[in-house]
């Protein structure tokens, strides 16, 4: 197989030469089969990764990722636990993970011959180049590894080829999403956490040898929770831990507060909104309002379930600050009036911060509808039907301490709050409609 290299994309700082990787160009027609094999596999393939793996699956995202690893950590902390999280980075691990491994795991889930031949054939023996314009490099071919960046299929074979990391270390509580993840190292005391973050490290080490990765020390994390752990030892490189980490796309802090991801945030809605009134001289309403979906809405979204729920009240005015200087550059008012942006913003139909976060609970509440029946189911057990019960409603969860900022219990306590019809549809789509419903203002 041949592919045309014809785009680059970057992998962090854009000073950095190596942080910049090509992208598969395939043939339409390649494309095509490719597509309709995946088809044919994806579901089951799905199916068989583990539930900590959340990387270019159905019904998966980074949120999802996010909100087990904060959630493990806070929980851990709320049995008055220390914590660290291990975040080990890899060097273009889409182009180093072994075919051998990828295969040997497709057989050990129960691939038949057609779909291992198909599959070696579609790795193996790939040759690349890169293109720009006119301008083409010699071919070259990365024997047997790699998984190609840009492919329909890259993600699952990456998925299949990285599953055992899933279950590697039994003293780790991990979330993965494709080549970025972190391991959950928990302890009663300094010391019994330390050693065993130690031993994770070094356990990790074993398997990037195993299939075939090559450690990036320097773009790897240490991060303490109600501790500061010693740095970390692999192979004579010391990990020093931090007291922040980002973490896709999330600022997680030591403290568990939010005070650098809210300011990174109001940061960019800032910036968005000076991009909407500088460029927007020869826009409708209309059209800036589509700026301000995708530049303002879309970055407050982002991961919202995993941060929204637990901020301060004074983050939360600090975010509607950030976004209301959108609004202004949306309807044209100057940068400090005496307007009301709260009447500007319901006549336009446009959410506040609160309205985003509490949306978003009752999105993942409906998402999570099976979980909440049980526990309703379990509940009755106990004793008579109460009004609540018969309303499908759950008992009320614990909110105190960390446990009251983890977003499961948020989740947990906003299932109460949705209307009972809302509750019971059984159509996903039309439950969705009838929650954004909620909360369209016009």
């Amino acid at each position: 197989m041949r592919f045309g290299l014809s785009k680059l994309f970057t992998h962090g700082v854009l000073k950095i030469v190596n942080n910049f990787r090509p992208i598969c160009l395939t043939s339409n027609l390649g494309k095509v089969v490719e597509a309709v094999v995946r088809s044919r596999v994806a579901d089951k393939i799905d199916s068989l990764l583990p539930s900590n793996m959340f990387g270019f699956r159905k019904g998966k995202s980074t949120s999802d990722a996010l909100t087990k690893m904060l959630d493990t950590i806070r929980a851990h902390r709320a049995n008055g636990q220390k914590v660290a999280v291990l975040a080990l980075d890899a060097t273009a691990a889409f182009d180093t993970i072994s075919h051998d491994v990828i295969l040997k795991s497709l057989k050990f889930m129960g691939a038949g011959p057609k779909m291992l031949a198909w599959s070696k054939s579609f790795l193996c023996d790939c040759e690349y180049f890169v293109q720009i314009d006119s301008t083409r490099s010699s071919s070259w071919s990365n024997g047997n590894v790699g998984v190609g960046q840009g492919k329909k299929f890259s993600p699952d074979y990456y998925g299949i080829g990285t599953a055992s990391q899933s279950f590697w270390c039994k003293i780790a509580e991990s979330s993965y999403y494709a080549d970025d993840g972190g391991d959950v190292v928990s302890g009663d005391s300094d010391d019994e956490c330390q050693v065993r973050l130690q031993e994770v490290a070094l356990q990790k080490v074993e398997w990037f040898k195993s299939v075939g990765l090559t450690l990036n020390i320097p773009k790897s994390e240490v991060i303490g929770f109600g501790f500061t752990p010693m740095p970390i030892n692999i192979g004579n490189q010391i990990i020093s831990p931090s007291t922040s980490f980002k973490f896709l796309g999330l600022t997680i802090q030591n403290n568990l507060k939010w005070d650098l991801h809210v300011t990174n945030i109001c940061n960019k809605l800032r910036w968005a909104a000076g991009r909407i009134r500088s460029e927007g001289h020869f826009l409708g309403f209309a059209d800036k309002k589509i700026l301000f979906n995708g530049w303002i809405m879309s970055t407050l979204h982002s991961n919202a379930i995993a941060y929204l729920p637990s901020i301060s009240d004074h983050q939360l005015i600090q975010l509607q600050s950030a976004m209301n200087c959108g609004i202004r550059a949306v309807v044209g008012l100057p940068r400090k009036s005496s307007t009301s942006i709260t009447d500007i913003r319901e006549k336009h139909g446009i959410l506040s911060v609160a309205n985003v976060r509490d949306k978003c609970l009752m999105l993942e509440a409906y998402k999570n509808r099976n979980k909440f029946a049980t526990l309703n189911a379990r509940s009755r057990l106990n004793g008579p039907c109460t009004r609540s019960q018969s309303r499908g409603e759950i008992p009320h969860p614990i909110q105190k301490g960390q446990l009251g900022k983890m977003t499961s219990t948020a989740v947990e306590a906003t299932w109460n709050t949705i209307p009972q019809v809302i509750r019971e549809e059984p159509n996903p789509v039309k439950a969705t409609r009838l929650i954004k419903n909620l909360f369209r203002m016009s």
